[in-house]
């Protein structure tokens, strides 16, 4: 399970965080990119659609790393090693346009298998709400 982090919105982004919504990379930022699919299945097939997700890695400049907060601990971890405060800010850029389906065949096969996969979990949900019903 990933580590709790705040989610914030684009425009929350953009007011919190101005200097990181740009449209040329700062020589202090890199790229990265992954990439998830989002699978269902129909009665013959997993269907999956890949959905790319891209992040921008700034390092910090020294006065903001200087404001990370130090544990009552005295900033140890688990196995008791000194934690190293954070020198670098992620935000996820993705947007709109980074993920762009040409195949709309899949697409359309992965939302009908969706409503299909829906519609009989309704169904089975109902036969065993109607089993356990006292008479």
């Amino acid at each position: 399970m990933a580590p709790p982090v705040p989610v914030y919105t684009r425009d929350e982004v953009k007011m919190q965080f101005p200097q990181y919504m740009m449209k040329f990379l700062p020589s202090n930022c890199e790229l990265y990119s992954i990439t998830q699919n989002q699978c269902t299945f129909s009665a013959d097939e997993i269907i999956c659609v890949p959905f790319k997700r891209v992040f921008v890695k700034c390092r910090r400049g020294n006065q903001e790393a200087k404001r990370n907060i130090i544990p009552e601990n005295g900033g140890l971890n688990l196995t008791g090693k000194k934690l190293i405060p954070r020198e670098y800010t992620v935000i996820e850029v993705t947007d709109s346009l980074t993920n762009k389906y040409d195949n709309s065949s899949l697409m359309d096969r992965f939302f009908e298998a969706e409503r299909d996969l829906m519609i009989r979990f309704q169904e089975y949900e109902e036969r065993n709400s109607k089993e356990g019903e006292i008479k």
